[in-house]
């Protein structure tokens, strides 16, 4: 980002390289990335396209702030329509307005303190560098392995967060589950 240097001009604007995700009650994470879509941002931007289209409920860590603001812009600057509708549940915004967890709200802060593990230590600042200018197959291991870990710390805050989350989008009434928990789908009422 701009923010982070003196900046002369700019040559290139940024582009995704990857990302990893989870449908809730799976226990696999699945990582895709733009080396999957021989380097065609656009192909990469479809197919998450189409994970938010298919999705009820959108999970992130800081969603509002980062995450769904770069997907809507990859989208419009590739003409691609806005997903069909569906909720957020932002565990960031929850971190903030629930917790106070002693070493601060990021990701990796609250997945430390509820004892969950912590991120994949990659060396994140070159390794965008490496998977894209590179195109360095160890490089993109890694980015596989940050991503991964960031979805399976993700699930974890989630479900740790989960009985504090008073807003929290009806489960029941979306998937028509009568007699069921609106927050987890548990029968165990």
């Amino acid at each position: 980002g701009k923010w982070q240097v003196n900046l002369i001009k700019i040559e290139r604007y940024s582009d995704m390289l990857s990302f990893s995700y989870r449908w809730i009650g799976e226990s696999k994470t699945h990582h895709v990335s733009l080396r999957d879509h021989d380097f065609v941002e656009k192909d990469l931007a479809l197919a998450l396209h189409a994970l938010f289209d298919e999705a009820d409920v959108v999970l992130a860590h800081n969603a509002y702030g980062f995450d769904n603001k770069i997907a809507r812009a990859t989208w419009v600057r590739y003409g691609i329509a806005p997903p069909s509708p569906y909720k957020v549940i932002d565990t960031l915004r929850i971190a903030r307005s629930q917790f106070k967890f002693p070493g601060g709200n990021s990701l990796n802060e609250v997945a430390i303190f509820l004892g969950l593990g912590r991120k994949a230590d990659v060396g994140i600042r070159d390794l965008w560098y490496d998977c894209y200018i590179e195109n360095s197959g160890r490089a993109w291991r890694l980015l596989k392995k940050y991503n991964n870990m960031d979805v399976d710390l993700l699930v974890g805050v989630y479900e740790a967060m989960l009985p504090y989350i008073s807003n929290h989008p009806n489960l029941a009434m979306l998937y028509q589950e009568r007699g069921r928990c609106p927050k987890c789908l548990s029968d165990k009422l």
